[in-house]
């Protein structure tokens, strides 16, 4: 978890927005690995229905990789991701953190960006952080929250350790489904377990999200 962000606090309140966030990468290590991709969408919790709003409206953008930053083809078996996909239509890392910065930032209440959730979001904000130090931009969000700590913490699965590998895993375990893995479908795949954990209603385009 970044900042002090308490995901019990947020159920008392009448309304929250929240950015669920998901990257695909070229490996593991923020530092030499290259982002390939970023898939988010727009959150809002309603106290009064029990339930998570999903704007239809998500982001999603394939990321050019710098020069010298390595793509490991390990990954590339993970996330499935075409290189040429990514030369022809990829944003090079300005862009694509300007537009993913800008997409938040519709999202605010307040002067604050909202919080950001995801599946092990601690690895897809490394990788955004460095991308914003390496263009040479403040990292704009104080909050953000790892739902896989949170299923940690509540020893549901006792030693189902799978379940915290990564979000395919986990849909399989605890949904009982299989993802492409994407960084958009596991956006959808993180709001589900939101949902399934705190017993919430899940809407996305007027259908419900079994």
């Amino acid at each position: 978890m970044g900042g002090s962000y308490n995901l019990e606090g947020w159920v008392s309140l009448g309304s929250v927005n929240f950015i669920v966030v998901d990257t695909e990468t070229g490996g593991v290590d923020p530092y030499t690995d290259a982002l390939l991709s970023i898939g988010a969408r727009r959150v809002s919790y309603i106290s009064s229905k029990r339930l998570l709003s999903v704007k239809p409206e998500g982001f999603s953008c394939y990321v050019m990789p710098e020069e010298g930053l390595r793509i490991n083809d390990s990954a590339l078996l993970v996330n499935q991701i075409e290189m040429s996909t990514v030369n022809d239509s990829g944003l090079t890392e300005l862009d694509s953190l300007m537009k993913f910065y800008s997409f938040c930032a519709s999202f605010r209440r307040t002067r604050e960006f909202p919080v950001l959730l995801g599946w092990n979001v601690d690895f897809d904000v490394s990788f955004l952080k460095q991308i914003s130090k390496r263009t040479g931009n403040p990292w704009p969000f104080k909050s953000w929250f790892d739902i896989s700590h949170y299923w940690r913490d509540m020893k549901i699965f006792g030693e189902c350790e799978s379940i915290f590998r990564g979000i395919t895993e986990a849909a399989n375990v605890l949904l009982g489904e299989s993802v492409v893995h994407e960084a958009l479908a596991d956006v959808d795949i993180t709001i589900k377990l939101l949902g399934k954990l705190k017993g919430l209603s899940v809407v996305f385009e007027g259908e419900e999200l079994s």
